[in-house]
């Protein structure tokens, strides 16, 4: 009993009675969780306090490229010696993690006494970071993204589109014209009606030797008389 416990399903806290069937443990919220023995025996439990009470915290932090790696070493020490949940003995450490999409990414490493001071220590130390970094003069970056914003399209008459930069689209979204117009104007030289050639005829005439009937007449020779 008195051992810091995590649980398989998040829960954590310290173990207050053992007994057959099962295990009361008190959270950081100082509510008492029952948990059946079966339920322990079966799932994974992760006990912090043992063998040790130390544990150790990760403290993730980021500045700007260009920054001096020695800068960020001595502003991270000094706010985790300066620290009042952390532990002198293991002493702090700083590892440069990697180099990030917009920024240079460290880690602080530092040692609390008991686990439940686990996240006051976290708080100290990222407001003693950040004090230490602003003292310095180092910038911590912030991703910038851009956005690019369509503005919606307004509906015609003719069921095409007219967005507000002047362009014409069908509502499929196909048939965009790159005219800014929202009717297209004829050429200059195109006429509204074209007209005939010159030597071409609105109405054809027949040949003079064709009858203005499409069925010519059968006279018999001049030989041959009625029979």
């Amino acid at each position: 009993m008195g051992d810091f416990v995590v649980l398989g399903t998040g829960e954590s806290g310290t173990v207050l009675d053992i007994s057959i069937r099962s295990t009361q443990i008190l959270t950081r919220d100082g509510v008492t969780v029952t948990v059946p023995n079966s339920v322990l025996n079966s799932a994974r439990v992760l006990n912090e306090s043992s063998p040790r009470d130390h544990k150790r915290i990760r403290l993730p932090v980021s500045v700007a490229y260009g920054t001096d790696a020695e800068v960020v070493d001595d502003a991270l020490l000094t706010a985790a010696r300066g620290a009042e949940n952390v532990v002198e003995t293991p002493r702090p450490r700083v590892r440069f993690a990697g180099f990030g999409d917009s920024a240079l990414d460290f880690e602080l490493f530092a040692w609390v006494e008991d686990p439940t001071h686990e996240l006051w220590a976290e708080d100290e130390l990222n407001r003693a970071v950040y004090e230490e970094l602003q003292t310095r003069g180092v910038e911590i970056p912030f991703p910038q993204r851009e956005i690019e914003v369509e503005t919606a399209a307004e509906p015609r008459a003719d069921g095409r589109t007219r967005s507000h930069d002047g362009r014409t689209r069908s509502r499929d979204g196909r048939g965009a014209t790159e005219n800014a117009t929202t009717d297209r104007a004829p050429p200059e030289n195109a006429t509204t009606d074209r007209a005939p050639p010159e030597n071409e005829a609105t109405d054809r005439a027949p040949p003079e030797n064709e009858a203005t009937d499409g069925v010519a007449d059968r006279r018999p020779p001049s030989g041959d008389s009625e029979r």
